[in-house]
């Protein structure tokens, strides 16, 4: 009697992310072995990333780093920087910003930080420096002025400043300006009274006793510390590591962090409470009313003495923790992610909580499924070059690892069992800083700044991969004969994928070339009719005389979704052809016959559209992030035998999304070995 068919499913393949810390024969069928360019959907999907494409292509501009900056009167800057350049993104380009410093800047390897109306750039060996909102420059930090407004009464040429709080010596210099009589205004050196007042010497006397007029004291601060590090929290800024002192943190004066000499400014030396004493602070992080220093090997957290505070206060500030054995290995590694302090140590990702939690257990770390493979890229890398983000949008945090163009993502929706993150790998990623706010995740280049986006890697394709672990469905010592696979994906009509096979750890493999076909539209289940869009309301549209200025609206305000949709012009039959529309939060682009025309206007049609009407059909819809979504199953009529299998999915990604939703193995069982 012939043995009938066994069957296996795979419902959420890759659902656990990379696995190549154990051995790929006891793996759940959720771990993959190979996770390349992929993500893992909020629906429990493994599918392909977005791709990228430039904001400002500028070639050979070689950015390094930027920062996002609102002012006081909530102006934006978006600026950026190379190893001796910097720019503010505006209008689709990268516009040079002036340096006015004295300093020979050769590295980009700056920390940016906002305080209170004005951005500060950090990096070890330089006076820090800072944008200029007034002259839209980048200045040195001894170029900064702070003002205060104070009054002045005069005895004869002595003119007598109440000032609160001044913090000046003796010898400083104060410029005087806004008093009606001009006597007093100028640049003087003061004679300090007491904490409140000083006095400097007039050229004449004045008979207007007091000074009239809203009048300002302006001065230059001492020079802050060359810090490599550098955080802004609790209305302070916070350096540290100079090229002198690697184990004492500097603050500023509250609310001014260009006065680190006087007011409420100050330092504290950490050397006394590490463990391991010759240690050095590689960054700083703040969460939940605490100051956390990081060090190679061990973590220093601070917090306020006074619990009635509803902040950190420098005058009342008490050790609470030392966490030794464990630290922080790159800088720009720290992130915050709102409830959690995320790192990367000498061993791979940790979470501070989790370190906290698990002192004095066993450390678990969150790349601990791929803890070999991580630490072997980090051999590879200068630490400092090192970036990560994390993305409240996407819930994954990304550690760029520049070298290689590697980036590991981690997804941050929820632990697996054992504490770990589930993480994939991108590869082709040759960004060297990362930034994310407004939902959008930015990344520099040595060509211009980009964005995370759409499904093309600057309009060329990217590929895609997956590879499940190696499984025997429950018995090793019974060889399987391979029939039939199924496999169930979400993507775009026309979108070609490979499915590969292989038997006993054998790197050879059966390929099966396909493409997703016209499939079902479902609305979060339930069948949609084939005519319409349902919910999304998709209309007609009539656009003028070029096609790419038309507009098709929808619904739904996730600026993120994106729909193609198939449709026909109504005019000349030369045109009554499918064309593939992508619409985004900033418009749509289409392609046909392989030539992609973007929604600008700046790329010459093939021939002149005249006005008409543009039907909109629901034929082929998907809209990622969703519940509308097309969905193919395939079954492929396979071969092969062996005992231990391997299953794999290869996809050039070429526009639009692709996921896998599940896979189906029938078999039939041969010999007893």
């Amino acid at each position: 009697m012939t043995k009938p068919l066994q069957s296996s499913s795979i419902a959420a393949p890759g659902f656990f992310g990379l696995n190549t810390q154990e051995s790929g024969i006891t793996l759940d069928s959720g771990f993959a072995l190979q996770a390349t360019n992929c993500v893992i959907d909020k629906f429990g999907r493994l599918g392909a990333r977005k791709g990228w494409q430039f904001l400002a292509e500028d070639t050979g501009v070689d950015l390094k780093g930027m920062h996002r900056f609102v002012d006081i009167d909530a102006t934006e800057y978006f600026g950026a920087w190379s190893d001796d350049s910097f720019y503010i993104y505006s209008g689709g380009a990268l516009n040079p910003v002036t340096y006015s410093g004295s300093q020979s800047i050769t590295t980009g390897g700056w920390q940016a930080v906002t305080l209170n109306d004005r951005a500060y750039l950090f990096q070890g060996g330089y006076e820090p420096l800072y944008f200029d909102t007034v002259s839209s420059a980048i200045k040195d930090m001894s170029q900064a002025l702070s003002t205060a407004t104070v009054t002045i009464t005069s005895n004869s040429t002595t003119a007598t400043v109440t000032h609160s709080s001044h913090g000046f010596s003796s010898g400083d210099e104060i410029t005087i300006s806004g008093a009606n009589e001009a006597v007093f205004n100028g640049t003087f050196t003061i004679t300090v009274s007491d904490a409140n007042t000083y006095t400097y010497t007039m050229s004449n006397s004045n008979s207007n006793n007091p000074a009239t007029g809203t009048i300002t004291a302006a001065w230059y601060h001492d020079v802050p510390p060359e810090a490599n590090v550098a955080l802004s929290a609790y209305g302070r800024l916070w350096v540290a590591n100079t090229a002198t002192n690697k184990t004492t943190v500097y603050w500023s004066d509250l609310l001014d962090g260009s006065d680190w000499s006087s007011g409420t400014a100050g330092s504290l030396d950490i050397s006394s409470v590490l463990v391991y004493g010759n240690d050095e602070i590689v960054g700083l992080g703040a969460h939940n009313g605490f100051l956390i220093v990081f060090c190679k090997q061990n973590i220093i957290i601070f917090g306020d003495s006074d619990t009635a505070k509803t902040y950190l206060d420098p005058s009342t500030l008490q050790l609470v923790e030392v966490i030794s054995g464990v630290g922080c290995i790159a800088r720009d590694s720290i992130v915050n992610t709102g409830g959690d302090i995320l790192f990367l140590s000498e061993s791979g990702l940790r979470s501070l909580g989790r370190v906290i939690q698990e002192k004095s257990a066993p450390m678990r770390e969150l790349s601990k499924n791929v803890r070999d493979d991580l630490v072997q890229f980090l051999e590879g890398e200068t630490n400092a070059d090192i970036k990560a983000i994390y993305s409240e949008r996407y819930a994954f945090y990304l550690l760029a690892f520049p070298s290689t163009n590697k980036v590991y993502c981690f997804d941050m929706r929820g632990p697996l069992q054992d504490g770990s993150a589930r993480v994939t790998v991108w590869d082709n990623m040759n960004f060297t800083s990362w930034l994310a706010f407004d939902g959008v995740v930015y990344m520099t280049h040595e060509d211009g700044l980009a964005q995370y986006f759409g499904h093309q890697d600057n309009g060329s394709s990217y590929r895609m991969t997956y590879f499940t672990n190696y499984f025997d469905l429950g018995d090793a010592s019974v060889s399987k004969i391979l029939k039939r696979l199924s496999i169930t994906v979400i993507g775009a009509v026309g979108q070609n994928f490979v499915v590969k096979s292989g038997f006993d750890y054998s790197d050879i493999y059966q390929s099966y070339s396909l493409d997703v076909r016209q499939g079902t539209i479902y609305e979060y289940g339930a069948n949609a009719p084939s005519e319409t869009i349902g919910k999304y309301g998709l209309t007609t549209a009539t656009p003028s005389v070029s096609q790419t200025s038309t507009t098709i609206t929808n619904e739904d305000t996730d600026p993120d979704e994106h729909f193609t949709v198939d449709f026909q012009l109504t005019q000349d039959a030369v045109y009554n052809v499918p064309l593939l529309v992508y619409l985004d939060a900033d418009g749509y682009y289409y392609h046909q016959n392989d030539t992609v025309y973007d929604g600008s206007g700046n790329v010459t049609t093939p021939g002149t559209r005249t006005e008409t009407t543009l039907y909109v059909k629901a034929i082929d819809f998907a809209a990622e992030y969703s519940g509308g979504v097309l969905v193919d199953t395939i079954r492929i009529a396979a071969s092969g035998s062996g005992n231990v299998m391997q299953l794999g999915f290869e996809a050039d990604v070429n526009g639009g999304a692709l996921s896998i939703q599940k896979m189906d193995i029938y078999v039939k069982q041969g010999r007893i070995l």
